[in-house]
């Protein structure tokens, strides 16, 4: 039986200290849903909330006896629209148990849409479902799912601030197998010759006037290339969203070890069902002097090419240099479907300061790492305003192309299948204005 609750409040009545009835969950599979909005606030933590700062849902938890016989656990998901992806939109996830004190939380704190938390095995009882505002610039409508569902966690051991439990959705295999993750890129769009306004080499808004040139300074000046001959001097530079999104059973995690003997070599993370993991060699790790932080080379590639008679991708004109990624938990791409699970690769503890080690680490123990990733069903984006994206269009003709951008292009990443690496769009670009078009023969 599964009951959903369905709780609108756009006038923000829904004060911590009365939340609206309970909603109730009997069986493994049970769900509640709540819609809801918040407004202008800054409230990192729920002991600060007020009820404009923060909503408050209930939930019982009554499964009967013998429910977790098989693991399971209630796994709570926040979302809130793409569309808000800023600086100016963070929400934090906060789960309190029957006692009062918080059990689990998810407090990603840049460029998410999306947060998810899981607590494993929960005793029946009462818990409290929190949606605090870090920051909001208006009002932003979200939705929040809690789910009664199979799932398994493994203890991971850390030294500094990168630990906590690996949590796996579904059912879990009766001998340890290994889980892999499925990069996939999503259709290339939002494109843009434009910019808006660049805090510093990697923070900007989309909350302002877009404005010409296209090009940020720093991008003119070629202050972003990391190497000598990339970047170059751009005048006319073409913008776009850069999705990549994990599909698969297992996590997708980068590690790099700066006191290391391999400093500038990125190691994936191979998992097991039973959380057990081995470290496969899968290019370079650098020093991004125009993001901050470490960033993992070879993983991505974009190309801008003619369109072809048949429609396909045609002569290359040009390509965008490769700065390297670091990917985080930003998008929940399977909300509220069977694959949905909790985040784990978020800001900080990623490309941003090495605070993981690992005392069982199978190559460097104890060592401090930097690390980013992807969960299960989880993707991270690249907006169209971050500095230091682009294409160099200033000696293109304007017309109709195809972007296309492939993930994995080595093949040194250990992932379920390759065949769903490569997406293509069509763009058309005219002077400042770029939309995207049909490729068609």
């Amino acid at each position: 039986m599964i009951r959903k609750l369905a709780i609108c409040s756009v006038l923000g009545a829904l004060a911590l200290t009365a939340p609206a009835q309970a909603a109730t969950l009997t069986e493994v599979g049970d769900s509640a849903r709540w819609s809801d909005s918040i407004s202008n606030a800054s409230a990192p933590h729920p002991a600060a909330c007020t009820p404009l700062t923060c909503r408050s849902y209930e939930l019982d938890l009554a499964l009967h006896a013998g429910a977790w016989d098989e693991p399971g656990g209630l796994l709570v998901s926040l979302r809130w629209p793409e569309e808000q992806l800023d600086a100016g939109y963070d929400l934090d996830l906060y789960l309190y148990g029957p006692a009062g004190d918080v059990l689990a939380k998810s407090d990603s704190v840049i460029y998410a849409a999306a947060e998810g938390l899981w607590l494993q095995d929960p005793p029946n009882g009462r818990y409290r479902v929190v949606v605090a505002a870090r920051d909001v610039v208006g009002t932003s409508p979200f939705e929040v799912i809690a789910t009664a569902k199979r799932g398994w966690s493994v203890a991971t051991t850390s030294l500094l601030l990168g630990g906590g439990d690996l949590t796996f959705p579904g059912t879990r295999p009766a001998e340890p197998e290994p889980l892999l993750p499925d990069l996939v890129p999503a259709e290339p769009g939002n494109f843009r010759i434009e910019s808006t306004l660049a805090v510093n080499f990697y923070q900007a808004t989309q909350r302002v006037p877009t404005h010409q040139p296209s090009c940020y300074p720093q991008e003119t000046a070629g202050l972003t290339a990391d190497e000598p001959g990339q970047g170059g001097n751009p005048l006319r530079c073409l913008r776009w969203d850069m999705v990549v999104e994990n599909l698969g059973a297992g996590p997708f995690e980068l590690r790099a070890y700066p006191g290391s003997a391999t400093p500038a070599t990125g190691y994936q993370a191979v998992y097991g069902s039973d959380g057990s993991y081995e470290l496969r060699q899968v290019g370079g790790a650098y020093y991004s002097s125009a993001h901050g932080h470490v960033h993992f080379r070879g993983l991505d590639q974009v190309g801008l090419h003619t369109v072809a008679e048949d429609g396909s991708p045609g002569e290359l004109v040009a390509v965008m240099p490769d700065k390297g990624i670091c990917t985080i938990d930003l998008l929940n791409r399977s909300f509220g479907t069977a694959a949905d699970g909790p985040s784990r690769y978020r800001f900080p503890s990623t490309c941003d300061a090495e605070d993981n080690a690992d005392p069982n680490d199978p190559l460097y123990p104890g060592l401090q790492f930097f690390r980013m990733g992807l969960s299960a069903g989880w993707a991270d984006i690249y907006p169209w305003f971050i500095p230091d994206q682009y294409i160099d269009i200033t000696d293109v003709p304007d017309g109709r192309y195809l972007v296309v951008y492939r993930v994995n292009v080595s093949g040194a990443v250990t992932e379920a299948t390759r065949h769903n690496n490569e997406a293509i769009a069509c763009v058309e670009f005219h002077g400042t204005e770029a939309s995207s078009c049909e490729a068609g023969p």
